[in-house]
């Protein structure tokens, strides 16, 4: 199998994450997988090599220019520039004999060239990856308007869905409307469930409650307006922000200038460090400032691995879950009296947790199976 994408380790994120461990499991199944990559944007690790042969995987990191600019034309030279480097080794991919290329759905210029060169020009079997809703998630997001850009971002959309085997998306929702969209078309939900074991929970009813975040702190997930609007002065908790993002300095300087001590923010950090973290913490903050349609934060399943309830400010499929599985709490954006008041009430009382806890232990695994995922996922790609 061939993987596009501009996500792979030891780039940082739940894109990462997850293409990383398909392409290690797939290995048992595929025995040879070849990763078609860039140099990663966000890293721990030093100096990474632009080609890596790791025995049956085999990864070709291009240098790029990457942007996280909200200028249309700095991200699309981005994508280009990656594109470019695909039509470039051309006559290297004619000596792969890889029947299977898995392809990143995002972005989605990128992904238009990669199923264009191994589609049309290759004959391959195509697997589409689609985690975000390009172009629609823009235009929730205000990225860009309707008009010329987007109905020809919208055709590439219909081509890259029309031109794919096996299409792949992270929720329900993505798949209702792929599906809308292209009748009898294969697509399946692949949720970014983390393929370790399940873990238990640190006992912490002898300590302040702690609450956690981890991720992108930008002005989707608006989480300087949660150090606003949560009581932080009156209530005995301390509240964890790992991660990098547009907001950062923001709620650092909040933090100074209202004297807050019980916030506190961190730079972001391996994934098995935070991992130790999320064992002994109480909560785990799941946050979108607005509604994507799609959109489902991979940090819902993360958290939920290590046993954590979950408060989860926002809407759509994730407060779903959460409400119908007892995994913690839901509150609509603007509903932080909600939000107070369940801190107050498991202060006061933390068996509130210990409930969730348990619910979670005996459900979340028989629902949210890695294995059992990649089996459907194996089955339908069985080109």
């Amino acid at each position: 199998m061939i993987l596009i994408t501009h996500f792979f380790e030891p780039e940082i994120g739940a894109a990462s994450q997850r293409i990383t461990s398909l392409a290690k499991r797939a290995l048992k199944d595929y025995k040879k997988i070849f990763v078609i990559t860039v140099m990663p944007l966000y890293t721990l690790k030093g100096k990474i090599k632009f080609f890596e042969n790791n025995g049956n995987l085999k990864i070709i990191r291009f240098p790029v220019f990457q942007s996280n600019s909200k200028n249309i034309l700095l991200r699309l030279f981005s994508m280009i520039n990656f594109s470019f480097y695909l039509f470039l080794f051309i006559p290297v991919f004619l000596f792969l004999k890889h029947q299977k290329v898995y392809v990143q759905g995002h972005p989605l210029v990128t992904s238009f060239f990669s199923i264009f060169i191994f589609k049309k020009l290759f004959r391959k079997k195509i697997i589409l990856n689609v985690s975000d809703l390009w172009p629609k998630s823009g235009l929730e997001l205000g990225v860009f308007k309707r008009g010329l850009f987007y109905s020809l971002l919208k055709k590439i959309e219909h081509f890259n869905y029309s031109n794919s085997d096996l299409i792949m998306t992270q929720s329900i929702e993505s798949k209702k409307y792929i599906s809308k969209i292209l009748q009898n078309k294969n697509v399946i939900v692949f949720y970014n469930v983390p393929t370790s074991d399940f873990k238990t929970k640190v006992s912490t009813s002898n300590k302040k409650l702690t609450i956690i975040y981890a991720g992108l702190l930008g002005h989707a997930q608006n989480i300087l307006q949660t150090c606003m609007n949560i009581n932080f002065k009156n209530l005995d908790l301390v509240f964890h922000i790992y991660g990098e993002g547009s907001q950062k300095k923001e709620i650092i300087n909040y933090i100074k200038k209202n004297n807050i001590n019980n916030i506190l923010v961190h730079n972001f950090i391996s994934r098995n460090q935070l991992n130790q973290r999320l064992i002994s913490a109480d909560i785990g903050l799941v946050q979108l400032k607005q509604s994507i349609h799609g959109a489902l934060p991979s940090k819902l399943f993360h958290y939920l691995n290590y046993s954590l309830p979950i408060m989860y400010i926002g809407s759509g499929e994730a407060a779903k879950i959460i409400n119908e599985n007892n995994f913690g709490w839901s509150f609509k954006n603007d509903d932080y009296d909600g939000v107070n008041s369940l801190i107050e009430k498991i202060i006061i009382n933390r068996k509130l947790l210990s409930k969730t806890i348990d619910n979670i232990k005996n459900n979340f695994k028989i629902k949210y199976d890695y294995e059992a995922q990649y089996a459907s996922f194996k089955n339908n790609s069985n080109f």
